[in-house]
């Protein structure tokens, strides 16, 4: 629904999907963003963002920012309307603020960082934007270089430049449902014959991981979505597709000799440079920190074993921790 959703809001064609949901997943996984917050958020903005010139990921990373901030959708998505609104009005106050409209996703960002080294007040604030998005045009003044760092980040991970990813984040803020379930289910749509590692120090969370990723990939809308994806043997620790694709699941300090992620032989020869990763959700129980020895044993077992199940230097290793 989410994908449909999205297509529609910024006219995107329907070979655009496993892109447009690739930058969704990517969003929710380095901020605060959430499917349903995108999806409550983007028919309040998308028609303006659209009308002026914002590309999906450009809004996805506005929306970003304030979800970092600790905005909820509805008001995150009435405020940057309204924002974007009074920046395109040639006779608003805020254009005329700045010396004249904007109409791109560089243009708002130079805006800000303008408005910011000028040194905008909260009275100035209240003059160029009305009351409800005045903690909004504030959050986008503070972060405007974090929004640019935001959009980025997402090109970057979706065109395979970043093979080591760490993610630190607070416990319930959704990290194994959109780094795990969701991404390895998108990753496997897009190419079948990628091979996955998941490790964790929860076997309870493994089972429940793995059991989800299965759910997603045996709905009827993503077989429809991806016919070419097609289960064909599952155990208690593995799935595997029928383009030889394989998640293979265990215990961060359990059995993973004989298995391996992304693919040597066939790597980027028909252009599809992403053949799987190494996804490992918190490698350590949360008060094992205070633990030397059990951070050692960890760190060991990264070294010594866990790097070397990458079938390729250019597989990429996922860390999910608090």
């Amino acid at each position: 629904a989410l994908a449909g959703v999205a297509l529609r809001s910024f006219d995107l064609r329907s070979d655009q999907t496993e892109d447009a949901l690739g930058t969704m997943a990517v969003a929710c996984n380095k901020s605060a963003l959430s499917f349903t917050y995108l999806q409550n958020s983007f028919s309040t903005i998308a028609p303006v963002a659209k009308t002026y010139g914002l590309s999906l990921k450009d809004t996805i990373a506005l929306l970003g920012t304030l979800a970092n901030a600790g905005f909820d959708a509805s008001s995150a998505a009435t405020a940057t309307r309204n924002i974007l609104l009074s920046l395109s009005d040639t006779n608003g106050k805020l254009a005329k603020a700045l010396g004249g409209s904007v109409h791109s996703f560089e243009d708002i960002m130079a805006a800000m960082r303008k408005l910011r080294e000028q040194g905008v007040d909260l009275n100035t604030t209240l003059e160029l934007t009305d009351k409800r998005s005045v903690a909004a045009f504030n959050t986008f003044l503070d972060g405007a270089e974090s929004a640019m760092t935001l959009r980025e980040a997402l090109e970057d991970v979706m065109a395979g430049r970043c093979p080591r990813l760490i993610i630190n984040m607070p416990p319930r803020y959704g990290k194994s449902l959109l780094v795990v379930i969701n991404f390895i289910a998108y990753c496997f749509a897009k190419n079948p014959a990628c091979e996955f590692i998941h490790l964790s120090k929860s076997e309870t969370l493994i089972s429940t991981n793995a059991r989800q990723i299965l759910e997603i990939m045996q709905t009827d809308e993503y077989r429809r979505l991806y016919p070419d994806t097609r289960i064909v043997r599952t155990r208690q620790n593995m799935m595997e597709t029928s383009s030889f694709g394989k998640l293979y699941c265990a215990p961060f300090d359990g059995q993973i000799l004989g298995h391996g992620a992304g693919r040597v032989d066939r790597e980027g020869q028909d252009g599809r440079e992403f053949y799987g990763a190494i996804v490992i959700d918190d490698p350590h129980k949360a008060q094992d920190v205070f633990s030397e020895a059990a951070r050692y044993a960890s760190q060991q077992r990264f070294q010594d074993t866990i790097r070397t199940r990458c079938n390729s230097y250019s597989t990429p290793i996922i860390i999910i921790m608090q």
